[in-house]
């Protein structure tokens, strides 16, 4: 037998470690942090019914009404506790999106070496590349889960399976709505484009919607709603990244930079290809349509929720599966010369890779796309190179770019923290992608023929490479993570089991003390949904803001002014006044007349926050404790 045949599974498991590698590398554990607080409090007070009942977060309704996924996480915490609970179940996650990744890329390239190629690519580009629709995401939220179910569909659709698509839509639909419905929309005009009477079932939906609407069933009766002045006041300050008009060029340059990047996979995709990428292109643009006029313009509900822009993550997922495959196909009609399509599309690659580990290369990614995609155009065109002036041009933007990325990773380095890690993330997965690329068969000289097991050495160490940098969880994620119950000291210092505010942190009254948060700028991620959420919040956020904590930020949250406050008893016992139900207040500065109860935590609390224009960080390992009781 010969023995790439005999030896075809160690090829398969080398593969296999190999894209988890780049998986650790590219996109690090971050625990119970950023949206997977929401859904882990949500899974939580699951499983101690009533015990959070006064939070903010669940007294208007939370997001657990659009989603089944804390019935998934409930057992794992209930069985591994919270720490154990969301490692394991990210995992399944992380392993089911790469499952999904696989039939996507294999039911769009139908070939198994560009798949492993195309996967590298989504894998290694994708975090880095748009904060408000990235996929993949390391924090443990439904999305994943929607995510996987949803590539799946869309490679069984391309497999010429549309009904298990639509069911396996359906499932997703269930899990977060938001994730699947751009899904739907794709299935849906792929279809149509070869099956007419499919729009005939779309006029057909609209009068249903309709009846829906008026009959009260959720969330239909917000198609005919729209946010009264008070509510869009709120959201408008609290979630501006759901109004087009607000974004600035952080959120619009990733944006924009994906339909250039799709203009490009377009010129070297084959017709069967192209059909796809060109229904993502319609649906992702229809998205922002949407979004801009019903959002934006006419402040519809139901579209301000759906947030329907968020179908752009399908676009950003379907360029990067062609980073790899372009390149292959480019190298066959162009030479690596400097200023050739071959050479700048590398370069466009290159750096957007290298935006997965530091973002602010993004600009200097977005500037060579629109270069690369000149100079694509132009030898797919004339099936010649670009004159010599042309190539002049060329060679100094891309040297400008490439100027610009050194400076940005010069910044990086003297302005820590974490940039080793991503350094050291960068490097394993660069080594990570040149071995893949071997193995797949995308080097000039073929295929990589699979030996014995000494074969799955290299493979190996790149995993445990990985590993060593993958848990970017600070000192004092890793406290709340893992507290199984509260420490001794700090429960003793504060009074009751009601609602407290802790300063610049909702996670250790919610995961170290289980009990309610009176208020934190995270839990007003609900105001979109729920306006009595929006009008309590605003409340707390008034009173909360003259004190010039660190939830005020200048983000989701702004501050009255950009100095730091220094407050008395007389301006704590005025927030316990006006504070209806909170017990105590957790400070990390103390009061200039009290000196209130000290705990020391075992770890430092670090904020961000920006004063005098400036991003300044704050560790602090040292709280204030004031009892309200005490105080009014």
């Amino acid at each position: 037998m010969p023995v790439a045949q005999r030896y075809t599974w160690v090829g398969s498991v080398a593969v296999v470690l190999l894209l988890a590698a780049l998986w650790c590398a590219a996109r690090p554990f971050l625990g119970i942090a950023e949206d997977a607080e929401l859904y882990t409090i949500q899974a939580l007070n699951g499983l101690m019914p009533g015990r959070f009942a006064t939070d903010l977060w669940f007294q208007y309704g939370s997001q657990d009404q659009f989603t089944l996924f804390s019935v998934i996480y409930k057992p794992f915490l209930r069985l591994f506790g919270l720490a154990w609970g969301n490692f394991i179940l990210s995992v399944i996650g992380y392993a089911c999106w790469v499952a999904g990744l696989s039939r996507l890329a294999g039911g769009l390239f139908r070939d198994g070496r560009l798949t492993v190629i195309a996967m590298a690519g989504a894998i290694a580009i994708e975090p880095g590349r748009f904060e408000l629709a990235r996929s993949g995401d390391a924090p443990l939220t439904p999305r994943l889960f929607a995510e996987a179910l949803t590539m799946w569909a869309l490679g069984s659709m391309l497999r010429g399976y549309p009904l298990r698509a639509l069911v396996l839509l359906g499932f997703s639909l269930f899990i977060h709505p938001l994730a699947t419905l751009g899904g739907i929309a794709v299935l849906f005009f792929y279809q149509a484009t070869r099956r007419p009477a499919l729009w005939g079932l779309a006029a057909i939906a609209v009068p249903v919607i309709l009846m829906l609407a008026y009959g009260g069933i959720q969330p239909f009766p917000r198609v005919l709603a729209r946010f009264d002045a008070e509510w869009l006041r709120i959201v408008w300050v609290r979630d501006s990244n759901c109004f087009l008009t607000e974004w600035g060029i952080t959120r619009w340059l990733p944006a924009a930079d994906n339909f250039v990047l799709a203009a490009i996979v377009m010129i070297f995709a084959d017709a069967w290809e192209r059909r796809f990428v060109a229904v993502v292109l319609v649906v992702s643009a229809g998205g922002f349509l949407a979004s801009l006029i019903g959002g934006d313009w006419l402040h519809n509900e139901l579209i301000v929720d759906l947030q329907s822009w968020r179908a752009i993550w399908l676009l950003d997922l379907v360029v990067h599966l062609f980073a790899g495959a372009s390149l292959l196909r480019v190298r066959a009609r162009s030479d690596f010369s400097a200023g050739s399509a071959a050479s700048v599309l590398a370069v466009t690659w290159g750096l957007l890779f290298l935006a997965t580990f530091l973002p602010a290369v993004n600009v200097a990614a977005a500037a060579m796309a629109l270069v690369t995609l000149g100079v694509c155009a132009w030898e797919h065109k004339y099936r010649q190179p670009l004159p010599f002036r042309g190539r002049f041009l060329v060679q100094l933007c891309t040297g400008a770019a490439l100027g610009l990325t050194l400076v940005i990773l010069y910044s990086a380095l003297v302005t820590p923290p974490f940039v080793w890690w991503s350094i050291y993330g960068a490097a394993v997965a660069a080594v990570t992608l040149v071995v893949l690329w071997r193995v797949s068969g995308g080097s000039a000289g073929g295929g990589w023929t699979p030996r014995p097991l000494s074969a799955l050495v290299v493979p190996a160490v790149l995993l445990a490479l990985a590993g060593l940098g993958w848990d970017h969880r600070a000192p004092w994620r890793i406290f709340v993570d893992t507290a199984d119950r509260p420490p001794a000291a700090l429960a003793a210092l504060l009074p009751g089991n009601g609602p407290i505010y802790w300063e610049g942190d909702v996670t250790v009254p919610w995961f170290v003390l289980k009990r309610p948060s009176y208020f934190s700028c995270d839990q007003g991620a609900g105001v979109l949904f729920s306006r009595g959420t929006a009008i309590n919040f605003q409340r707390r956020s008034d009173v909360f803001r003259s004190l010039r904590t660190f939830d005020f930020d200048g983000h989701f949250c702004p501050a009255i002014d950009d100095q730091q406050k220094i407050f008395t008893r007389g301006d704590l016992s005025s927030v316990c006044a006006a504070s209806p139900g909170l017990e105590a207040l957790v400070l990390a500065r103390q009061a200039a007349d009290d000196p209130g109860a000290v705990w020391v935590a075992p770890a430092e609390q670090v904020n961000e926050v920006r004063r005098g224009g400036v991003l300044k960080r704050y560790a602090t390992n040292t709280f204030f404790i004031y009892s309200c009781a005490a105080l009014r």
